[in-house]
């Protein structure tokens, strides 16, 4: 026999009617338009952080850093960044410590390094607007990115650095002996600038003892770029009228592209003088001057203190062997260029009897007798008999040269029973040599 499941019955024993539904679905409908509530947060739960400032210091040891490159300054920070970006203002630092002036704002993006936790900041374009040598501040106020994406700043930082960047140039004389009077002999300086960057600037001047210039070269536009340029100096008809002779110096100023300055110098001998023709008289006696002889068997040829005696057919009359012949010669001064005029010579002499005469011949570098002349005078008695010059377009064909320096050669003799004396030889020549104190030009 089946059975039917007994009712479940309101609490209150009563069933529940078509009206009371309605009003349990509208209730379940007001509730579900009213706004979720959340239970407070208990006191113990942590709150959200803001991330760290950035805090970013100088990568140089000492407190003012020097280096060799200012647009270069190497900054750390706290934490690893994928970006950074800086807002610089450059104020001078002055001698008592104390910071100047506003004098530059700018912005950079510094280049990060590998390890994320520093940078190296490039200020080239600052530079310009600086002095060198100078002690500068620059207020740095960071800002940038960390490596898990959240913005950070950081407050403001001086960094202090003194700009003692050089310009790599080097000078060199290349002609360390200068003559500077217009003669034709060194009277142009040259000088040689190694310059191994390009340049903004360069002015090369040549400065005397007394400090003041003395010469300046022609610097082109050219001559700024990179590489090896040599200048000739010649100084100017004004700038001789005060030329002494002593140490003088090769000055060069020179600026980068970025406003680095430098101050070069090489020193140079300046010797005041010109060269020109110099005179010259060179006695020798007739004993002295004499380099050969040929005698023949008749004849004699005497050395009576320093005077000679040209003595013929003294022994016999031989025609043949009467001669009295004697090559002589005199050492002259050495002469720049081989440079020679106006030579001379003239023979002391006279006649010891009525027969006597003495023929004199030029002997040319080539061995020839030139200019044959013959000398008499009055009897026993020694006077300036003659005087031999020499007229020719090049009178140096005649100046011969060995190891001791230059000489002129020239020919004396007789025969046919003459006799004659000869007490010195005069030598006179003009010679181009320098006439100023100091060293010779080189030749």
């Amino acid at each position: 026999m089946l059975h039917r499941a007994p009712r479940t019955s309101l609490p209150s024993g009563r069933r529940l009617g078509p009206g009371s539904l309605v009003a349990s679905l509208a209730l379940l409908m007001l509730l579900a338009l009213l706004p979720s509530y959340a239970a407070p947060a208990s006191a113990e739960d942590p709150a959200p952080e803001d991330p760290a400032p950035l805090i970013l210091t100088s990568a140089y040891d000492e407190e003012v850093a020097s280096i060799g490159g200012p647009y270069r300054y190497e900054v750390r920070f706290d934490q690893a960044l994928s970006a950074l970006h800086v807002v610089v203002r450059v104020r001078p630092v002055e001698s008592d410590g104390t910071l100047g002036d506003e004098i530059l704002v700018f912005q950079d993006d510094p280049v990060l390094h590998e390890d994320a936790m520093s940078a190296e900041m490039n200020f080239h374009s600052a530079t310009r607007f600086l002095d060198s040598e100078r002690t500068f501040a620059f207020l740095v106020t960071p800002s940038g990115t960390t490596v898990g994406g959240d913005a950070v700043t950081g407050p403001e930082v001086e960094l202090r650095w003194t700009d003692d960047t050089t310009v790599d140039v080097g000078i060199r004389s290349v002609t360390p002996e200068f003559y500077p009077e217009l003669d034709g002999r060194q009277d142009t300086a040259l000088v040689a600038l190694l310059v191994r960057e390009d340049l903004g600037f360069l002015r090369l001047h040549l400065v005397d003892p007394a400090g003041r210039v003395a010469a300046g070269a022609d610097v082109g536009r050219v001559h700024r770029r990179a590489g090896i340029h040599r200048f000739r100096v010649r100084l100017a008809a004004r700038a001789l009228r005060r030329v002494e002779s002593g140490t003088y110096y090769w000055r060069a100023e020179v600026a980068d592209n970025y406003g680095h300055r430098a101050v070069v110098r090489e020193p140079i001998e300046v010797h005041a003088g010109k060269v020109g023709w110099i005179p010259a008289r060179v006695k020798i006696s007739g004993a002295r001057s004499v380099i050969d002889t040929s005698i023949g068997r008749c004849s004699r040829l005497m050395n009576r203190k320093g005077t000679l005696r040209y003595l013929s057919q003294t022994r016999c009359r031989v025609g043949n062997e009467s001669q009295v012949i004697a090559l002589q010669g005199a050492r002259i001064p050495q002469a720049i260029g081989k440079r020679y005029r106006r030579l001379e010579i003239e023979t002391w002499g006279g006649r010891e009897n009525r027969r006597g005469y003495l023929v004199s011949f030029v002997v040319d570098k080539s061995g020839k007798y030139r200019q044959r002349t013959v000398m008499r005078g009055p009897i026993n008695r020694v006077v300036a008999q003659h005087r031999l010059r020499l007229k020719v377009a090049k009178p140096r064909s005649y100046v011969r040269y060995d190891d001791r320096g230059p000489y002129v050669v020239w020919s004396t003799g007789l025969t046919d029973g003459a006799r004659y004396r000869v007490k010195q030889f005069v030598v006179t020549v003009e010679y181009w040599d320098w006439t100023g104190e100091g060293p010779i030009p080189s030749r």
